[in-house]
């Protein structure tokens, strides 16, 4: 059996890691039982560490299996070119001794005598408590902070994220109404996979149309799908909440278009 690729063998520690509570394998151990190819350098090691730091908090966070997104380990992997641990290399000789004296510390400069503020001050303190703001300015400024507080919070309910997908279902109606005679319009039971990786929005090249075929696929948690444009794609790593909803609404007869996000 050959070797996993780098990308593969990240992609079936991170699925395994995600679903198991106990301590993910180390990657001698887990190359070992998989055929993967996991780099074992000191560097890929300090890498791993800080993968399963990052998963352990998200498991904390969010509970097991884990399905909220994490720091990719393919990325960090592949930072570390070299797969073995390299021996280090020793001298034979003594490391030679600093001889050179530590420089002189600085003294601070000293600060020339300060000039008395006493009556500047004086002064000061009497002007202001002697002044108050008329009670029609005092009114006028609370006014004008409640109103540019109201404004504020209108611009940031604005600027809130909006649920990816939300924002696929928009474009869709949109995309639909400008096509009318794509095979979207002949059949609801179409499932859309929502990757925001996507770098453009073609939803005939991000659907399926919902087979038993399909469906096994998604009960699997992933595979090679038939889209409507015709062509082969393959989504490993779905939302398990979004599968599980799609297949209880199949069950209780719900038609669709469904939706599925890609993580």
């Amino acid at each position: 059996m050959s070797l996993l690729s780098l990308r593969d063998s990240c992609r079936l520690y991170d699925r395994k890691a995600r679903k198991q509570r106990q301590a993910p394998p180390s990657l001698e151990a887990f190359n070992t039982q998989h055929n993967a190819s996991l780099p074992t350098s000191a560097s890929a090691e300090t890498a791993h560490k800080v993968y399963l730091k990052k998963l352990a908090r998200a498991k904390k966070q969010h509970g097991v299996p884990l399905n909220t997104h994490v720091p990719s380990l393919y990325k960090a992997l592949s930072a570390a070119s070299d797969a073995e641990i390299k021996p280090k290399a020793f001298a034979n000789t003594a490391a030679p001794i600093a001889s050179r004296a530590p420089a002189p510390e600085a003294k601070p400069r000293a600060l020339g005598k300060v000039p008395r503020v006493e009556k500047s001050v004086s002064l000061y303190e009497e002007a202001k408590s002697e002044f108050k703001a008329p009670a029609a300015a005092v009114e006028k400024e609370i006014e004008r902070a409640v109103g540019l507080g109201d404004i504020a919070l209108e611009a940031a309910e604005d600027m809130a994220p909006q649920n990816p997908v939300d924002a696929y279902k928009s474009n869709l109606d949109a995309w639909m109404k400008a096509n009318p005679k794509s095979k979207l319009h002949k059949t609801t039971q179409v499932v859309h996979f929502v990757d925001d990786r996507e770098e453009s929005f073609s939803p005939e090249h991000t659907s399926a149309k919902m087979t038993r075929s399909t469906a096994n696929i998604l009960k699997q948690g992933g595979g090679e799908f038939s889209m409507r444009s015709g062509a082969k794609k393959q989504y490993m790593e779905l939302l398990d909440d979004d599968v599980q909803e799609v297949i209880s609404h199949m069950k209780k007869n719900i038609k669709g278009p469904y939706f599925v996000r890609v993580i």
